[in-house]
């Protein structure tokens, strides 16, 4: 028996490093049977309230590394997300499906012990690639089967929302009660009894024959060889970008020049999904256009981040004001949550107030003129374009590759 009860300092795997701690009681059997040592540690599971660990300690030293890997089920091995001229459509959605998926794979032993709330966040981010990918590519894929796949992904993406969702709120609270003297403990406890539901529904998700299911088809999926080098058509790739890009664009300039300071939340939260939508598809052609692309990246990252920082506060105040409705408090707890909701509320207010701003400098970075002559010109660095005015018509439904043979999903 050994007791580990020590802080490291974690790999993100990207370029930063966050400390984690580490508790943990460690069973190693020398010799006798393997049931009753079984048996033994579900006693001091129960005893000690300790959950069961599905790393083991070499992969927990992996974790720390940032080297975790993923289950393999990918054949072949990966040539990174560059591209050359010659590069085509099906170059860069082969390369764009097995990267996330890879990343979507890697994420699953953190996330099913429920030690790292990054976890969920990888795995959630990559699933939602995957989606964006399968829309983007979806004509030159089978309808049957990118259907299937784009279905079961946003039924494990919505499972990961709930953890994570509840992952967000407790930071939120943490964050702001950290300087004050606010305590309501029946609050609390009820955020935790909600975590552990959605955890345990999570848990049963991820180990559930759907999932499985899941991987082995993307993974088959990925693996067939239902990539044919003339999907494109007569479109060339960056052709293609300006088809998925300029009206996803539009669609975000348009929603936040029409929000101002008293726009409903429902608005800003739009203008948000929008704006991710938009990055994730910059991402996915990113790479056509070497260095290009990343002052747009840029610009959605802030402002996404900004809206989403909104967006916790919004939710973090529904959810306390549900639950002072619905539930018999004492009187101290009451005045606590009051003047927790003063607080939020206030916090909230000077986020509304400094949106003008802030769209100000994400739509003098991101421009329709600068995008077209980056993606029709990708040589050419472009610098200080005048305004252009705001596109008309909303995000389009794919593209105009032609399907590949089919391949079902059994």
């Amino acid at each position: 028996l050994s007791v580990d009860d020590t802080t490291v300092e974690v790999d993100e795997g990207i370029s930063s490093r966050h400390p984690k701690h580490f508790y943990e009681v460690g069973l190693k059997l020398e010799c006798g049977k393997e049931q009753r040592l079984r048996h033994l540690a579900g006693r001091i599971e129960k005893k000690l309230g300790l959950s069961r660990s599905q790393l083991s300690r070499f992969e927990r030293g992996l974790q720390a590394a940032g080297s975790l890997p993923s289950v393999v089920l990918l054949e072949g091995s990966d040539d990174g997300m560059e591209f050359g001229a010659d590069a085509t459509a099906v170059d860069i959605a082969r390369a764009f499906f097995r990267s996330h998926f890879r990343s979507f794979l890697s994420a699953e032993a953190t996330v099913r012990e429920g030690s790292d709330p990054r976890g969920v966040r990888k795995m959630r981010v990559a699933s939602r690639r995957l989606q964006v990918g399968l829309e983007v590519f979806g004509d030159c894929l089978p309808a049957r089967m990118s259907k299937a796949l784009r279905s079961e992904l946003r039924w494990i993406s919505r499972s990961l929302r709930d953890v994570r969702d509840l992952d967000v709120f407790s930071d939120v609270l943490m964050a702001e009660v950290a300087d004050v003297e606010l305590a309501f403990p029946e609050y609390q406890a009820h955020v935790a009894a909600s975590w552990a539901v959605a955890r345990n529904s999570l848990v049963k998700a991820l180990t559930s024959a759907r999932f499985l299911r899941l991987r082995r088809d993307f993974a088959a999926f990925l693996n067939s060889r239902c990539w044919t080098d003339d999907t494109g058509g007569d479109s060339t790739p960056l052709q293609i970008a300006e088809d998925v890009l300029l009206p996803a664009l539009s669609l975000v300039r348009k929603g936040g020049a029409a929000i101002d300071d008293a726009s409903p939340e429902t608005k800003l939260h739009r203008l948000r999904l929008d704006c991710k939508k938009f990055r994730y598809r910059l991402e996915l052609f990113e790479p056509l256009v070497p260095g290009g692309l990343k002052t747009f990246i840029k610009a959605c990252k802030l402002l996404q981040n900004d809206l989403g920082v909104r967006r916790d506060f919004f939710v973090a105040l529904g959810r306390i004001e549900d639950f002072r409705k619905s539930n018999e408090l004492g009187d101290a707890e009451r005045e606590e949550l009051k003047k927790l909701r003063k607080l939020l509320k206030g916090r909230l207010r000077e986020l509304r107030g400094g949106y003008a701003g802030k769209w100000r400098a994400f739509s003098s970075s991101v421009r329709r003129k600068k995008l077209c002559k980056l993606l029709r010109k990708p040589e050419v660095e472009v610098a200080h374009e005048e305004e252009d005015p705001l596109l008309q018509g909303q995000a389009g439904q794919g593209t105009n590759l032609r399907p590949v043979d089919e391949y079902v999903i059994r």
